[in-house]
């Protein structure tokens, strides 16, 4: 993908995320409007069934159990290709969680009151979401290289 292209799709990224920001600090109405719609989908969902899926789901994307994952990675990192490699997306993963828990602590959103899985502390930014897709994308910078276009035979 150009550079162009990557700084477009980040800059919309961050201007995505500061008008969400946004619409959550200010109690925006389309934001409220969105969340009852969620809240309705979410309740015609709940089941023992979607309970159970969502609660591994939820463990799985935890901070906690993805700062694990990348603290495995980390290691073997470390012992593949040495410490710089390794002690860049462990700062990056680290980083990123903590940038996340000061923008929890700035805007201070609650959590829902009806939630299929139990979860405490601030709601928005999603550390869950953010923590899971640095590990993503940290996967996804380190296999990307070995992967090998295929000619047509």
């Amino acid at each position: 993908m150009p550079t162009k292209t990557k700084t477009l799709l980040g800059g919309l990224s961050l201007i995505a995320f500061a008008a969400i920001a946004l619409g959550v600090i200010t109690h925006a109405a389309w934001l409220a409007q969105l969340d009852a719609a969620a809240s309705t989908l979410a309740t015609r969902a709940i089941d023992p069934m979607n309970t159970a899926l969502f609660k591994v789901v939820a463990a799985l994307g935890s901070p906690a159990t993805v700062i694990g994952l990348t603290a495995l990675l980390c290691l073997w990192l470390w012992l593949q290709q040495g410490p710089v490699v390794s002690l860049w997306f462990a700062g990056l993963q680290l980083g990123g969680s903590a940038i996340t828990e000061g923008f929890k602590l700035l805007i201070d959103r609650s959590r829902p009151l009806h939630q299929l899985v139990l979860d405490h502390g601030a709601s928005f930014p999603s550390g869950h979401t953010f923590c899971t897709a640095l590990l993503v994308f940290t996967l996804w910078t380190l296999c990307l290289p070995h992967i090998q276009d295929q000619k047509p035979s």
